[in-house]
């Protein structure tokens, strides 16, 4: 989001997008208008700065949506939200007012009424951008791919490239991978954020985290506290939590490897890029790809998957690149080089590969991986 986008549409109807961005596009002081398909996706764009005017269609079930987009008009009072409904009745009149909405519009009147409505709410709103660090997901399409070495790495280059401080979570809850391969030991972790029932802000992350370096911190996994006490965390919802990473840090890298999907479709809806870390193996392809169709299905933009090939060999592999690339599709596929010994060297030191082997073919791929992340999360992409 830039601050030319004074509108936002929350809607799943193309046809419903296109007649309310015709509307706002005869409206001065309106600017473009961005188009999202749920609230996860909007409130990453209300993170990075206010919108005047955000629309909402409730669809077919609008009590339910009123309840899910309250804490959204409570947190983003800077916001003007706008309701759409196919039936405006005294119910849902109601409740939208409750919750701080400031119109609820029927569908079919939205030529004939809309402009005015968005004019009026327009007026006098300032718009005051809040500067966000990017998020960064790593995901596996099965065990032992290697995930957890670019996930470590990937934020250690990021803090390095940028100067910004970095934020590694660990939500790896059997093993706790980050700890070990960083020999990283700590009282508090990933579970003590989540269960807080105070307010969970920046603050509280940086002091529950450990300090890897001067500028990068880890959130530790519970198998990493207290292997006896290890499971899944009953976490808050996650979107209450990201705000705290991005706030707080310039960069966040969440490694998941054995995330549901639930799960890693929230996170990948708030991340700039995210990795999906396959081997060259038939089973990894078919999973990877499992994969890439079910979060595309969920409302993750395609152009922020990135389906990574780890230890790729350019001889004497049974799956080529252009094997998996054909099987994956038009997601373009990465390739990391087979660097056992330096991979072996950096867990085994507990170092990532920047000071365990720093001149080692992986380790130019990651700072290059990790330059194309931070050009893309300033707008560069290379698409």
């Amino acid at each position: 989001m830039t601050t030319e986008t004074h509108m936002a549409i929350v809607t799943r109807e193309d046809a419903i997008a296109d007649a309310v961005k015709a509307v706002a596009g005869k409206e001065d002081g309106l600017g473009p208008a961005g188009v999202y398909r749920d609230l996860m996706t909007l409130l990453t764009e209300l993170e990075r700065g206010a919108i005047p005017v955000v629309v909402v269609d409730v669809g077919a079930d609008p009590m339910k949506m009123l309840d899910a987009l309250e804490p959204v008009v409570n947190q983003y009072v800077q916001s003007r939200f706008v309701v759409l409904a196919e039936d405006a009745s005294a119910d849902v009149m109601m409740r939208a007012m409750q919750i701080g909405v400031r119109h609820v519009q029927r569908k079919s009147t939205v030529q004939g009424e809309l402009p005015s409505v968005l004019q009026r709410l327009a007026q006098g709103v300032e718009l005051r951008g809040v500067k966000l660090g990017r998020m960064y997901t790593i995901l596996s399409a099965a065990g032992g791919c290697g995930a957890t070495t670019i996930a470590v790495n990937l934020a250690h280059e990021l803090q390095l490239l940028r100067s910004e401080s970095a934020l590694l979570v660990d939500l790896d809850y059997a093993y706790g991978a980050v700890g070990a391969y960083l020999g990283l030991h700590g009282r508090y972790g990933v579970a003590d954020v989540f269960r807080y029932s105070g307010t969970i802000d920046s603050h509280l992350v940086r002091t529950t985290a450990t300090r890897v370096s001067d500028n990068l911190y880890a959130l530790l996994s519970p198998a990493s506290i207290n292997l006896a006490e290890a499971g899944p965390v009953p976490p808050a919802p996650l979107e209450h939590v990201i705000p705290a990473f991005r706030r707080g840090f310039g960069h966040t890298v969440v490694d998941a490897p054995r995330a549901p999907i639930d799960i890693a479709e929230t996170l990948a809806l708030a991340s700039e890029l995210t990795y999906i870390v396959l081997q060259p193996t038939v089973k990894d392809v078919r999973h990877a790809k499992a994969m890439l169709t079910a979060l595309t299905s969920r409302g993750v933009t395609p152009r922020r998957l990135r389906p990574l090939l780890n230890r790729h060999r350019k001889r004497r592999q049974m799956i080529t690149v252009a094997d998996a690339q054909k099987a994956l599709g038009d997601f373009p596929l990465e390739c990391l080089s087979n660097d056992y010994t330096s991979v072996v060297r950096s867990i085994n030191y507990g170092q990532p590969l920047a000071d365990a082997a720093p001149r080692s073919h992986l380790r130019r791929e990651l700072t290059k991986l990790a330059a194309e992340a931070a050009g893309m999360s300033n707008g560069r992409s290379r698409n």
